[in-house]
C-alpha cells in the first residue's frame, strides 16, 4: 500500500489589511450591531486576489445573541483569511508554483507567474527549462551561435564552442592557421592564409602553389605543380623529383632539355641530358637527345655524327661535289685546291693553265727553246712542234752535242771549227791552223791572194753576224775598213 502525503501551505493573508465595519459599536472598536434585521457588514482589504483556503473568525464570549431577530451585538476578536502562501497556489494550496521572476506575483489561483519567468524558465507556470540555443528570463536571450548550447540562466557558453570559436562566450574566432574543435587544427597551405575558414579549415580562395584539395593539406599528384596543381611538369630525370610547388626537377633533365622545369629543348648546338654536351662542329644541327646530326652535316663531312671528312676527291654538302681533276687534293668544304695543283696549272682551283712560256709545279719552270712558244705543253714544257735551231729534247732545254747545230741539231760543224756555234753552225769557238772564215770554210793563203791589191796599211776586219774574226794582215793601219764576209767569189766591192 502505498501512503502520499500532501502538504497545505496556508498564509493568514488579512494579517495587517485595512478591515472596515459596518454599523460599528459605540462603546468597542470591534463589533457591530444590527436592528430591525438590518446587516451588518465586515470588510478586510486583502489588497490583491487570493486563493481563499479557509477563513476563521474568533468572537467575543459576550456576545449578545438573544433576539437574533430584533437586535443583535456582536464583538469580534480576530478574523483570519488564510489563502496559499506564495510559491503554492490551486485546491487546497497543494502545488508549487514556477520559477517566477517574483515569487510573490505567482497566482495563488493556477500558479502563473504574473511578471514572467526568472532565467532559464519559460512557459506561464515558469515550469519549463529553456530550449537548447536560449537562456534569460522567459527564455527569451537567444544563445550565440557560435555556442554549442550556453547556460540556460546566463548564456555562457560552458558546453563549449562550435566548430572554429574561442572565447568564454565563444565570441573570438580562432586565430589565424587554426580552425575546428576548440581550434586545435592547423590550417593547410592556403593561398591566403586569412581565408582559412575558422569552422571546417577550408580554404576560401585556394590552395597556395604545391598544393589541393578543400584543406589545402594534400601535394600536387606525381607529375603536376604550382596553383591548384593546375601546371604540368617538365622532362624531369625523375618524375617524383618534380618539386610540386614551382616545377623545379630536383635532379635535372632528361636528355634533350634543359633549365630548372626541363621544359626548354636544347639550343641548336647541344644535347643529352641538361644539354650538357656539345654537338660536333661538322653538325648543321643534332638530334637533342642523341647527338646524331639528324639535321645534315656541314659542307665537307659524312657520317651519323658527321665525324668523317669527304673522301679524296670529293667536297661540299653531302661530299656530292667532285674536286677539280687538276687539283692534287682538294679542300673537303669548298673544294680550293689546298694541296696544290698538278703541274702545268695554278688558282684556288687550279683551272688555270700556266702563263705562255711557262709550264710545272705551279707554273714557276720556264719553257725551252721552242720552235713556237705558244706550243710549249703547260703541264711538261714539251714543245710540240719541236725546238729551235741549236736546241734538242722534249723540252729543248739542251744544246746540240758538241760537233752538231741547226734544227734538231742535224747540221754538222764544219771540220776546220774547233768547235761551232749550237744555233747556225759558224764556228764561233775559231778555226783549226790555216782556215778563217765564219765557218772555217776560207784557206788563209786564198785569201791573202785575193787581197794584194789592197793598201798594205788596211786592216781587214771580217766580221761575221754574231762573232768578229780579226786578222791582222799588216801592222796597224790609220783608217780602217771593214770588210764583210763573203762568201766566194769574194766581192771585193764591199
Amino acid at each position: 500500500m502505498t501512503l502520499y502525503c500532501v502538504f497545505i501551505f496556508t498564509v493568514n493573508v488579512a494579517l495587517n489589511k485595512p478591515a472596515y465595519i459596518q454599523y460599528p459599536l459605540s462603546w468597542y472598536t470591534w463589533g457591530a450591531e444590527s436592528y430591525s434585521r438590518q446587516t451588518a457588514t465586515l470588510w478586510v482589504d486583502l489588497t490583491t486576489i487570493h486563493n481563499i483556503h479557509n477563513i476563521t473568525i474568533y468572537f467575543r464570549t459576550n456576545n449578545n445573541l438573544q433576539d437574533f431577530y430584533t437586535d443583535v451585538s456582536i464583538g469580534l476578536c480576530e478574523v483570519e483569511v488564510y489563502a496559499c502562501d506564495k510559491r503554492s497556489f490551486g485546491n487546497n494550496c497543494s502545488e508549487s508554483c514556477g520559477h517566477c521572476l517574483d515569487v510573490d506575483k505567482c497566482s495563488n489561483i493556477n500558479g502563473t507567474c504574473l511578471t514572467g519567468c526568472e532565467a532559464g524558465f519559460q512557459g506561464e507556470l515558469c515550469k519549463t527549462p529553456c530550449p537548447y540555443g536560449f537562456f534569460g528570463p522567459d527564455c527569451a536571450n537567444r544563445c550565440n551561435d557560435t555556442c554549442d548550447g550556453c547556460d540556460r540562466f546566463n548564456g555562457s557558453c560552458n558546453s563549449g564552442c562550435s566548430l572554429g570559436w574561442q572565447g568564454i562566450e565563444c565570441q573570438d574566432a580562432c586565430d589565424k592557421r587554426s580552425f575546428g574543435d576548440n581550434c586545435s587544427e592547423s590550417c593547410g597551405h592556403c593561398l591566403d592564409v586569412n581565408k582559412c575558414s575558422n569552422i571546417n579549415g577550408t580554404c576560401l580562395t585556394g590552395c597556395e602553389a604545391g598544393f589541393q584539395g578543400e584543406l589545402c593539406k594534400t601535394q600536387c599528384d606525381r607529375g603536376s605543380f604550382g596553383v591548384d596543381c593546375n601546371e604540368t611538369c617538365g622532362h624531369c630525370q625523375d618524375v617524383n623529383q618534380c618539386f610540386h610547388t614551382n616545377g623545379t626537377c630536383l635532379t635535372g633533365c632528361i636528355a634533350g632539355f634543359q633549365g630548372d622545369l626541363c621544359k626548354t629543348p636544347c639550343q641548336r648546338g647541344f644535347f643529352g641530358e641538361n644539354c650538357n654536351n656539345r654537338c660536333l662542329d661538322n653538325c648543321a644541327g643534332c638530334n637533342d637527345v642523341t647527338g646524331m646530326c639528324e639535321y645534315g652535316c656541314l659542307k665537307g663531312y659524312t657520317g651519323y655524327f658527321c665525324e668523317n671528312a669527304c673522301p679524296y676527291g670529293l667536297f661540299g654538302h653531302k661530299c656530292t661535289s667532285e674536286c677539280n681533276d687538276t687539283c692534287t687534293g682538294c679542300n673537303n668544304v669548298n673544294g680550293v685546291c689546298d694541296r696544290g695543283c698538278h703541274p702545268g696549272w695554278r688558282g684556288n682551283y687550279c683551272d688555270i693553265a700556266c702563263d705562255k712560256g711557262f709550264y710545272g709545279v705551279d707554273c714557276t719552270d720556264t719553257c725551252g727553246r721552242c720552235r713556237n712558244e705558244s706550243h710549249c705543253v703547260h703541264t711538261n714544257g714539251s714543245c710540240l712542234t719541236g725546238c729551235d735551231a741549236g736546241y734538242e729534247g722534249d723540252v729543248c732545254k739542251t744544246r746540240c752535242p758538241y760537233g752538231l747545230f741547226g734544227q734538231d741539231c742535224t747540221g754538222e760543224c764544219n771540220e776546220n771549227c774547233t768547235g761551232c756555234n749550237n744555233v747556225n753552225g759558224v764556228c764561233d769557238r775559231g778555226c783549226h791552223p790555216g782556215w778563217m772564215g765564219d765557218y772555217c770554210d776560207i784557206v788563209i793563203s786564198d785569201f791573202k791572194s785575193l787581197m794584194q791589191d789592197r793598201s798594205p796599211t788596211d786592216l781587214l776586219i771580217l766580221e761575221t753576224d754574231k762573232n768578229v774574226l780579226i786578222t791582222w794582215i799588216s801592222t796597224i793601219p790609220t783608217n780602217l775598213l771593214r770588210f764583210r764576209h763573203l762568201e766566194p767569189p769574194f766581192d771585193s766591192s764591199g
